[in-house]
C-alpha cells in the first residue's frame, strides 16, 4: 500500500460555469470531479503518472467506487461485451467449470474482466453505473464496490509467456540539461458515474453510453451552390425512438445512403425500452423536393442485399440446451419504408431518394430508378445528378448533425 497525501481545490472554470473539485494525490495523481446541470452523471477526470519506481516496486493504480451497504450486489458485476449486451460476472465463479484459486493474488486477477464502455452493480432497489472512455479492466472484489484499473507500471514478468515486464516509458527533452531523459507514461481519462433506481438504471446507463461514444463531429466545408440550402434540417434526429441509435450514415451514390440502425437495449433490460422499435425512413429524413423511394436491407457489412429473389441469405444456426426467451431471433422484414428492430439488433439498409412535389410522402419499393412512383401512384423523377448533388446534401446533413 502506497500512502499518498491529498490536497483539494474547488471552483469553476473561467470559460464555463461547471462546478468542479480537484484533488492532487501525491505528485503523480490528480482527480477532478465535475457536475453538469444537464447531466445525471458525475464526471471524474483522472490523471496518473509518471508512476514512480524509485523504491524498486511495481504499482497498479485503480479507481474504486464504493456504495457501501447501499447496494447489496450479491458477488455480481455486469460488464459490457464490446458495447452491446452486458455479461453477468459472479465473483470466484465460472459457469462452465469449477474455478480453483490458490491465493489472494489469483483471487484479484481471476475477478478482473475487460470493459470497453461500462459496468454496473445492482440490487432490488438501486444500480451503480460506471461509464468509461476506453477499454480497461474492472472488478467487484467486495459487494457494493466497482473498481477500474487506470494505469500500471511493473518491474517483473509473471512468467506467463509474454517474457516482458509492463514498464512503458517515453523519451522527453530536458531543456534545462539539454538532453533526452526517459520516464514513465502519464495517462489521462474520464469516468462517468451515477446511481439510479433498479427499474431505470439501464435507461440512464445506455443513454450515457450512446451520448459518450457517438458525440457530434464538427464539420467544415467550402460554400456550395446557391441551389442547396445548407440550413435545412435534413435529418429529424428528434424523431428517433429513444431505444434506437444511428450507427452509420454513409453516401453510397448520388441518390442512396447506407444507414445502420441499432436497438440500444438487450432482452428484458428495461420494461418498455427493450420492446421492438419501429423506424419509418420516409418521416425520419426530410429532404427538400424529394421522397424516400426505396429501402433495401443489406448484410451488416453493407456489401450485398440480405435477400436475393425472395430467398434469405443463410446464416449460422446454433444448437442450444434450452429456450431461455420466448422470442424469435429472426429479423422482421422491411415494410415499405418502415423497419422494426428487435432487442439488441443491428441492421443495415440502403435508403434511396427520388424527386417529388411533397417531402413527406412514402413510396412503394421499386427496382428501377426510372420507374419511381409515390404511394398515390404519381410519378417521381429520379435525382438530378447534374443539379443538386446528393454529395453536397450529405455534407449539409453531417453539418446539421454536428450543429445539433
Amino acid at each position: 500500500m502506497v500512502e499518498l497525501q491529498t490536497s483539494g481545490v474547488s471552483g469553476s472554470n473561467r470559460l464555463s460555469s461547471v462546478p468542479r473539485v480537484a484533488f492532487k494525490i501525491g505528485k503523480w495523481v490528480t482527480l477532478e470531479y465535475r457536475v453538469n446541470d444537464d447531466d445525471e452523471f458525475l464526471e471524474i477526470e483522472w490523471t496518473v503518472g509518471p508512476v514512480p519506481i524509485d523504491d524498486k516496486k511495481g504499482k497498479e493504480v485503480i479507481v474504486r467506487f464504493d456504495a457501501g451497504n447501499s447496494i447489496a450486489s450479491d458477488s455480481t458485476l455486469y460488464t459490457d461485451s464490446n458495447g452491446l449486451e452486458f455479461m453477468k460476472r459472479v465473483r470466484n465463479h465460472r459457469d462452465t467449470w469449477n474455478l480453483t484459486l490458490h491465493d489472494n493474488q489469483e483471487t484479484v486477477a481471476a475477478n478482473y474482466f475487460p470493459i470497453t464502455t461500462g459496468a454496473y452493480i445492482k440490487d432490488a432497489k438501486r444500480q451503480l453505473n460506471v461509464v468509461t472512455d476506453r477499454a480497461q479492466g474492472a472488478a467487484s472484489l467486495v459487494d457494493g464496490q466497482v473498481e477500474v484499473m487506470v494505469h500500471r507500471r511493473l518491474l517483473a514478468d509473471d512468467d506467463k509467456g509474454v517474457g516482458e515486464h509492463l514498464n512503458e516509458t517515453e523519451a522527453v527533452y530536458d531543456s534545462a540539461n539539454k538532453k533526452l531523459v526517459t520516464k514513465g507514461l502519464a495517462v489521462r481519462g474520464n469516468f462517468f458515474v451515477n446511481v439510479d433506481s433498479a427499474e431505470d438504471g439501464m435507461r440512464s446507463l445506455r443513454s450515457k453510453m450512446e451520448s459518450q461514444f457517438f458525440r457530434p463531429l464538427a464539420v467544415f466545408r467550402k460554400p456550395v451552390a446557391s441551389g442547396v440550402e445548407a440550413k435545412v434540417p435534413w435529418l429529424a434526429v428528434g424523431e428517433f425512438p429513444p431505444n434506437v441509435g444511428l450507427t452509420t450514415l454513409q453516401e453510397l451514390s448520388k441518390q442512396c445512403l447506407l444507414v445502420r440502425l441499432s436497438h440500444l437495449y438487450a432482452v428484458e433490460e428495461h420494461s418498455t425500452l427493450s420492446q421492438p422499435a419501429t423506424v419509418d425512413f420516409s418521416s425520419l429524413f426530410s429532404v427538400k423536393n424529394s421522397v424516400v423511394s426505396e429501402v433495401t436491407e443489406l448484410t451488416l457489412t453493407g456489401t450485398k442485399e440480405l435477400s436475393v429473389e425472395g430467398e434469405e441469405i443463410g446464416g449460422l444456426e446454433w444448437k442450444t440446451t434450452d429456450e431461455a426467451y420466448g422470442w424469435s431471433p429472426r429479423s422482421l422484414p422491411v415494410k415499405g419504408t418502415s423497419v422494426t428492430l428487435q432487442a439488441i439488433e443491428v441492421r443495415a439498409f440502403r435508403v434511396c431518394f427520388g424527386k417529388g412535389e411533397e417531402e413527406e410522402v412514402g413510396a412503394t419499393v421499386v427496382e428501377d430508378d426510372s420507374d419511381l412512383v409515390e404511394a398515390d401512384g404519381t410519378d417521381v423523377d429520379s435525382w438530378d445528378e447534374e443539379g443538386d448533388s446528393f454529395g453536397y446534401a450529405l455534407q449539409d446533413l453531417a453539418e446539421m448533425i454536428a450543429m445539433g
